[in-house]
């Protein structure tokens, strides 16, 4: 009965050693895993950040554009009141007239000047 007995205590313990090194495989697996979470983490928040200042970036140019834009609006309507003022009506509309004659929706591209030849 003792070599019974030895069988299968070599045999458990056998089987003890292949659950160790599994039991081990899969703790080095699960540290790999480990690993590469922390940085794929790392990296989206850091292009996290770079969006987010891409974007703060895009705010402050929009605003700048906005107020560039209101600068000209206001400067434009100073320059038309100080025409009202300077020239009559009846010039006005001659100006309006030569303005609408010239004015860049009349004229074509030169593909379009192709096309038509």
């Amino acid at each position: 009965m003792t070599r019974t007995h030895q069988q299968d205590f070599s045999s458990m313990i056998e089987y003890l050693d292949k659950l160790e090194r599994r039991i081990e495989f899969i703790e080095k697996q699960s540290d790999k895993m480990e690993e590469n979470s922390y940085k794929t983490e790392d990296g989206l928040l850091r292009t996290k950040e770079s969006i987010k200042e891409d974007i703060d970036k895009l705010k402050l140019k929009l605003s700048m554009i906005k107020n560039q834009l209101e600068e000209q609006k206001r400067i434009i309507k100073l320059m038309v009141n100080e025409f009202k003022k300077i020239i009559k009506q009846e010039n006005m509309d001659k100006l309006n007239e030569k303005i609408d004659r010239w004015g860049p929706e009349r004229f074509i591209s030169r593909n379009e000047m192709i096309k038509n030849i």
